[in-house]
């Protein structure tokens, strides 16, 4: 698996000659939501966890009519209002989503 501008020229195996494989892998559509960014700590209170609150908040006004990836991004900029030393936190979204995800009104 190669990312940026390095390449790999020594590939030993003829593509067209490898049987057929699925085009989707088994990587695809999945949303994975954290609430910071790695190697930080979120914070919690005696209420619980902040993002936790914000989420299900957000998924409760906004899950009829706007896209997973539009309630993160106010979650996201929810949990930057919090502020610890003049530092706000901050949401982390990783998603391999091919489309866009609404939720279905009940």
């Amino acid at each position: 698996k190669t990312q940026g501008k390095t390449t790999q020229n020594d590939f030993a195996y003829d593509v067209k000659a490898l049987p057929s494989m699925p085009s989707i892998t088994n990587e695809a559509d999945v949303f994975l939501g954290l609430s910071t960014v790695p190697g930080f700590v979120a914070p919690r209170d005696n209420d619980g966890a902040p993002y936790i609150r914000f989420l299900t908040d957000a998924l409760d006004k906004m899950s009829h009519g706007h896209d997973l990836l539009t309630i993160m991004t106010t979650v996201c900029a929810r949990m930057n209002e919090l502020k610890d030393g003049g530092l706000g936190y901050v949401s982390s979204n990783h998603s391999t989503l091919r489309k866009r995800l609404f939720f279905r009104p009940r």
